[in-house]
């Protein structure tokens, strides 16, 4: 996978950010550069950036949405192939599995995203939809923090789960007596099998020697 991704890379027009566990690879060409850290932020950030290669992590894909990204995703396990089907679905992203990767489908979908300006488009408006805010973050953090401090630690937004105990929080009670509705139910209903058993056995044990006498008496 790692000499497909190198191969495809190097056959495009574009310089290439890749993170990478080594500064060097071999036969890697002049315009992708590699990093063991990347400053993702600012690189999402920057104004010609065209597209956005990760695995789809649920992070990866706000940031690829705050900054307006194209994303192209590779899901390894977990969440991701969730996320990036998701953002697939809303028009600005693909996806790439890793049992059909090859360098041919590889670049043909790197340069279909770069290209169509629609994926830009679409994420662009999404950006716009997440930052339209009341407050910037900082201005909204200030705010709150002030706002504990006025109201000398606000007890009155404290969650009521703090001063709940334990079984109370996860209804053990309730837990209980729903298991031991369910044991006695289950009892009974083991009673009247019994029950049944039973009688059916008794039943059958006095017609036996009702039979036996008429044949005695047959004989005879």
């Amino acid at each position: 996978h790692r000499l497909v991704m190198a191969e495809t890379f190097s056959g495009l027009k574009q310089r290439v950010l890749w993170k990478w566990n080594q500064e060097t690879m071999h036969n890697i060409s002049s315009n992708v550069r590699l990093d063991k850290w990347l400053p993702q932020q600012d690189i999402l950030g920057h104004p010609k950036l065209k597209l956005f290669i990760g695995h789809g992590g649920l992070f990866s894909t706000f940031e690829a949405t705050y900054h307006g990204a194209p994303f192209l995703g590779m899901p390894v396990f977990a969440d991701q192939a969730g996320n990036v089907n998701r953002i697939r679905a809303e028009g600005w992203a693909d996806v790439v599995k890793w049992d059909e990767l090859n360098v041919q489908m590889f670049k043909s979908k790197i340069e279909e995203m770069v290209y169509n300006k629609t994926y830009s488009e679409v994420v662009k408006q999404k950006s716009l939809i997440m930052k339209d805010q009341p407050m910037t973050p900082h201005e909204t953090v200030t705010y709150w923090a002030e706002y504990v401090i006025r109201h000398k630690g606000a007890p009155h937004l404290r969650s009521p789960v703090i001063d709940m105990p334990l079984y109370e929080l996860y209804n053990v009670d309730v837990w209980l007596v729903l298991a031991s509705m369910l044991l006695l139910v289950l009892l009974l209903l083991l009673w009247l099998v019994v029950g049944l058993v039973r009688c059916c056995c008794c039943r059958a044990s006095r017609r036996k020697p009702a039979k036996q006498q008429k044949t005695k008496k047959k004989k005879n």
